[in-house]
């Protein structure tokens, strides 16, 4: 589908005003100083009434910008994102003032005004959302750019959160809701609330809630963090109920039982049809070949990620309601929601019982009961109950093997959907250490001072899942040469001559890499010593967390997993061993490590074992990590001595 752009254009005009708004902006510079940009006032006015039996919500916004110096040029072209199903834009202005030098500023406003879709080249090629695109310009330091806006809401489930942290400094915000007296809310607050003030007044027969915050630092990003939802202080506010002059008052939302019957009307029509004459004969011919109901519910699984593609067209309500099982099935491509309702009609037409799902991927922190909204979903998989158990089917996981749910959903709810009038919610289990399984075996020979290498490497559970997730994106083409990097050991001189990888294609396995190399320059020569060090892999090299600029952050990983390792060093003829580090055993609630060392006749072997068992690393245990990635790292800097033997 190709989008052409609207073009909305008004008359340009420059006018002189007073300093607007009117700050001290030279003691901002200095206060702010080391930013490139300040948020002098950023405000949102969210209204919610009902109008003649419908809803009669809006939400103005307002954002005000100092430029403190001229390297912001990222924040000249800015855009506004809306749903034309769910929230639409009903004004917009832009403007610049420039400052004249004498206390005054020139207002210079945006004249063009694009309206594009989002083309994504990725896995998303259309996402339904549409985007207001305009170009602040003149952006030079001192510059003040101010957005205003002003959103109407279709649909009340939409509303969205209020963030009292960005990317750039605050100097005050705000978020005022006012509700009229045919509405009833809640709200939820995450994050630190402590400097934020809430406060509630009464405006005639309005209800006015106003939080509101005050020089706010710039929040900052790091690559090993969990999602910003996680620390960023923000509110949600959502209709719990609302009054019509007909019906009374009407429940909306505020519990998991009213979130459930919100999203169920989405499902309600789905897959009423029989299934398609192809898509069944699909279906018997996988139920024919197939042993008991646990390898007929894995081959169905296995049978859609093979022959689908996954592929978000989410325009409207695309995005909420998924997609018939024999439309899925015929243009072999869809969504999460589309592989949900293709993977439980197949299932059910097997006589299997099977259920769809909403559920957060590990981006969100909410449960349903701290949020029940949608916005504590933004997946959907297939689930079924057997051997006492529950089962998680993630249709777009194409290299996670059955029984094991995909690992950005582990940990989290799924609200699971068993009829219009019955649902369960169900924690997704965390995939212990043992399971996520890194484990080479190296043997290794010294020659003309080149440590050479022979060994494997078996990649088990997520080790191995995601390996080969990342192995397809970087294309198969590249297999070879993304296996040797992945394999090479001790440092970046590493030459991986030969690596053949087994068993990649088969989900069910875990996945082998044969390799050889060569490490020159690794082995340090001391007058008649050899210095050796074994650990050629250094897991927890770079892990050390940086609490610099008091990070509020709390560090993540895709998995708990454990790393083994076997290296068997033949000692060179003329040599002996002078001295062997120390073993070390450590052993803690939630990070073990064991390095042993032995020699039998002409070979030494070293062995490690390393596991960590959690997914987040909290604020509180920094220090503990920190000192624990010491250690390590203190151990990694041991060496082997190897002497020569007097003649």
């Amino acid at each position: 589908m190709k989008l052409i752009p609207v073009i909305v254009t008004t008359l340009l005009f420059i006018t002189t005003v007073k300093s607007q708004p009117n700050y001290d902006y030279e003691q901002l510079a200095k206060k702010y100083k080391g930013n490139t940009v300040l948020v002098l006032n950023r405000e949102q006015h969210l209204k919610l009434g009902v109008k003649k039996g419908k809803f009669d919500i809006e939400s103005d916004h307002l954002q005000q910008i100092y430029h403190i110096d001229n390297k912001n040029v990222g924040y000249s072209e800015r855009e506004i994102g809306y749903s034309p199903t769910f929230f639409v834009v009903k004004s917009l202005e832009a403007n610049s003032y420039l400052p004249d030098g004498k206390g005054k500023f020139k207002k210079l406003a945006v004249t063009e005004f694009k309206d594009e879709g989002q083309v994504d080249g990725g896995s998303v090629f259309y996402d339904g959302y549409r985007y207001k695109k305009f170009k602040f310009s003149s952006l030079t330091s001192g510059v003040i750019s101010e957005t205003k806006y002003t959103y109407v809401y279709k649909d009340p489930s939409h509303l969205g959160p209020f963030y009292f942290m960005w990317g750039a400094p605050h100097h005050t915000m705000s978020y005022t809701v006012t509700v009229s007296e045919d509405v009833k809310i809640g709200y939820r607050f995450f994050g630190d609330s402590s400097s934020v003030k809430h406060t509630v007044t009464k405006d005639g027969s309005n209800t006015i809630h106003k939080w509101e915050a005050n020089e706010v630092l710039a929040s900052k990003s790091y690559d090993d963090a969990v999602n910003d939802r996680y620390f960023e202080p923000h509110v949600y506010v959502y209709i719990t109920a609302y009054k019509t002059k007909n019906n009374g008052w009407q429940p909306l939302f505020g519990s998991e039982k009213n979130l459930y019957a919100h999203d169920y009307k989405y499902i309600e029509n789905l897959n009423k049809e029989p299934i398609a004459n192809d898509l069944k004969a699909v279906v018997d011919s996988i139920k024919n070949t197939s042993k008991s109901e646990r390898d007929l519910m894995r081959n169905i699984y296995y049978w859609v990620q093979q022959n689908m593609r996954y592929i978000a067209f989410e325009d409207g309500l695309g995005g909420q309601v998924p997609r018939e099982a024999n439309d899925v099935f015929t243009k072999k491509f869809g969504d999460c929601k589309d592989f949900s309702s293709l993977l439980t009609s197949m299932m059910r037409a097997a006589g299997l019982n099977s259920y769809m799902a909403w559920i957060g991927t590990r981006d969100l922190p909410y449960s349903y009961k701290d949020l029940p909204l949608g916005y504590a979903s933004n997946h959907m998989i297939a689930t079924a109950y057997l051997d006492n158990e529950w089962v998680f089917i993630d249709g777009t996981s194409n290299h996670t093997p059955f029984g094991v749910p995909s690992g950005f959903i582990q940990g989290k709810e799924a609200l699971i959907s068993i009829n219009k009038d019955s649902f369960v919610v169900v924690k997704v289990p965390v995939m212990p250490t043992t399971f996520n399984l890194s484990a080479d075996t190296v043997y290794l020979t010294l020659n003309n001072g080149i440590l050479n290498g022979e060994g494997s490497l078996a990649l088990h559970g997520y080790c191995r899942s995601y390996m080969v997730d990342r192995l397809y994106y970087t294309g198969i083409e590249k297999i070879n040469d993304y296996v040797k990097k992945y394999v090479a050991l001790g440092n970046n001189k590493c030459e991986v001559t030969q690596a053949d990888i087994s068993n990649y294609k088969n989900n069910d396995t875990a996945v082998v890499i044969r390799f050889q190399f060569k490490l020159p320059d690794y082995v340090k020569t001391i007058d008649n010593e050899l210095y050796i060090n074994m650990h050629l892999r250094k897991v927890y090299a770079d892990d050390k967390i940086d609490t610099t600029g008091k990070r509020i952050a709390p560090k993540e990983l895709e998995y708990a997993y454990q790393d083994e390792s076997t290296y068997t060093l033949v000692i060179p003829d003329g040599y002996k061993i002078k001295k062997l580090p120390e073993d070390v055993h450590y052993t803690s609630d939630d990070l073990n490590y064991h390095f042993t060392y032995k020699v039998s006749g002409n070979k030494l072997i070293y062995k490690q074992m390393s596991s960590f068992n959690k997914l987040i690393v909290e604020l509180k245990d920094f220090d503990k990590w920190n000192k624990q990635m010491e250690a390590l790292n203190k151990i990694y800097k041991d060496n082997v001595i190897l002497t020569k033997i007097k003649p």
